[in-house]
């Protein structure tokens, strides 16, 4: 038998540091569709276990009741995204927001703001967001083209669908997968 200069269960109390684990951090945005007059609703929801910012194009607003937005919700517009920056040096609102959040979810996403994103047009707070988002997303494909790591890894791509990933045998289809996110 070897000796151990500590008991185990000492080591094993080390390795477990009492770190709780933070909530995801989920970037809720809106686009302007009459949809959004229940985006106070998404935000209550992802608000029971998230942590939640909010991202409102200008023609969403004229749907969106800010009182009933949960308290603890931040609402950024376009015009925090101008207002915020004065110089050189100063943090950009919409970067800023891209590295705090774990995901980024639209909706409701107008067919307008579809068109924006498919054409790479950054007009606006969220556009400039999901721009990042996407340059993310080429970085994650170059990995993935070196180096088809696991099945695990096709939880980095959750925000995409389920059925354009896996194959009709239930293996990941890597073609499929990167094709799509080309599109």
């Amino acid at each position: 038998m070897m000796a151990c200069s500590e008991p185990v269960s000492s080591v094993v109390e080390n390795m477990s540091v009492a770190t709780a684990p933070r909530k995801p951090r989920i970037l809720l945005a809106t686009s302007g569709s009459v949809a959004a007059v229940k985006f106070a609703n998404l935000c209550h929801c992802f608000c029971e276990w998230a942590e939640v910012r909010a991202v409102a194009t200008n023609p969403s607003l004229h749907f969106i009741d800010r009182t009933t937005i949960p308290k603890d919700v931040i609402l950024y517009t376009d015009n925090d995204e101008w207002s915020s920056w004065k110089k050189l040096g100063d943090s950009v609102l919409h970067i800023e927001l891209r590295k705090w959040a774990d995901i980024m979810v639209i909706a409701p996403l107008s067919a307008n703001t579809l068109g924006k994103i498919a054409g790479g047009l950054c007009d606006n707070l969220m556009t400039c967001i999901e721009f990042l988002e996407q340059l993310r997303v080429e970085r994650i494909k170059e990995i993935l083209d070196h180096n088809w790591l696991s099945a695990s890894i096709i939880t980095v791509f959750s925000r995409y669908l389920y059925d354009k990933f896996i194959s009709p045998n239930g293996l990941i289809n890597k073609s499929n997968c990167c094709s799509f996110l080309d599109t």
